[in-house]
Formats: C-alpha cells, structure tokens, sequence
C-alpha cells in the first residue's frame, strides 16, 4: 500500500483540506482542499506541507491589489495599459486574445503581477498617442528589453507583416528605407518587377531624364 501521511482537515494557508484525491506515494499523493474563497481544486501533498501553493491564485491577486492603491496610480493611463497587456496576453475570453496570449506573447516574471516594475522600467506615457510595442521583436514578449512606448507610425514599421531590408550590414523596414534615400515606392516596385534584388532597386541611382529642346 502507498504510504503517505493524512492531511485531512489540516489548514495550510488558505487551503482546507477535505479528502485523498489520489494516492501515490507521499510526494505524488493529491488532496482535494478548499481555498478561502470558496474554490475547490486537488493539490500535490508536497506544495501544501512546503507552502508551494497558498492558494488557488486569490492572495496573489489580493496582493497586486494592495500594491496597486499603494502606488497611488491605480486610476492612471499607466496602470489601465498594464492591465490591458496582461489580459491581452492571459484571458482566452478577452477579445484580441487570439493575436497575443493565442499566438504566445507572454509578460515577463517582473512585469505580470507588478505594475510598480512595469513603470519602473518603461517609465510614463510619453504622450496620449504612445502606447505599448514590443521592439525590436515583434513577436517576442513584453519585458524591459522588448518593450517600448511607441506612436502608431512607429508600430505600423515595427508590425511583424512589414518588409525588412538589410544594405551593408545595415536592416530597416521599407519604409525607412524609402524616406532616407528619398526614393518613392512606385520607383521600388517597378525595379522589382524588371528582376532588380531589394538592394539593387534601393540604390540604383535614378536616371534623370533628357529634356528635348525645341
């Protein structure tokens, strides 16, 4: 017989445990616990005697709560943008999900449940039209290396879908590329169509044409 020690109605922070689960040896054996707030789950009889798991996740959330009134922000376009990025990123119900937490963009360990780090790193809104892009990879997660506060012009040549272009070493996005050689795109796309490489139609120069006189 498996042997393992009886936790029945033990309290180990918030949980209260009612019955076994699942018997295995003591490491493996699970208990099915009540959390304070009224949820029911079974739980690994190690992370209840070691404190691994407090809770179903309601401290933590009380937690981020306290800490959010503590700042003083709670009401602050900050604060509403950090909760959006981690919602966007963790609640399959919440819509535009399919193309964060659905695709795999996470928030890092320091920013998911610390608005106090999130500001912190990525500091206040520059202005009403900056919001957040993760940069310079797009389709990375949002963390202090990956995350900026950006215009929507700016979000538009950073977007996972844009045309990057890279000239001596040098990668930028079309667009810059076009702006900073003064080139229009109508030029670029006809040098692609007469079998021109990216580079080849940004730096062929541009043939002035002859004015006949009369």
């Amino acid at each position: 017989m498996p042997r393992y020690i009886d936790l029945t109605g033990q309290t180990f922070g918030r949980w209260t445990v009612l019955e076994r689960a699942f018997a295995g040896n003591d490491s493996h054996t699970y208990w099915l616990c009540r959390c304070a707030c009224g949820t029911l789950r079974d739980v690994n009889a190690d992370s209840l005697r070691h404190g691994g798991s407090q809770s179903c996740g309601c401290l933590q959330r009380e937690h981020a709560s306290i800490k959010s009134r503590h700042h003083g922000m709670s009401h602050s376009t900050e604060y509403s943008i950090w909760l959006g990025m981690r919602q966007r990123c963790r609640d399959a119900s919440r819509r535009g999900y399919a193309r964060y937490g659905g695709r795999g963009i996470t928030v890092c360990d320091a920013w998911k449940d610390s608005f106090e780090t999130f500001y912190t790193d990525a500091g206040p809104r520059p202005s009403p039209h900056h919001t957040l892009d993760r940069y310079p990879d797009p389709d990375g997660p949002y963390s202090p290396e990956n995350t900026r506060w950006a215009t929507a012009k700016e979000q538009g040549r950073n977007s996972s879908r844009n045309h990057l272009i890279t000239i001596n070493g040098r990668t930028e996005c079309l667009i810059t590329w076009l702006e900073m050689l003064g080139m229009h795109e109508q030029t670029y796309r006809s040098r692609l169509k007469k079998g021109m490489t990216d580079e080849q139609a940004l730096t062929t120069p541009v043939r002035m044409k002859k004015r006949h006189h009369v």
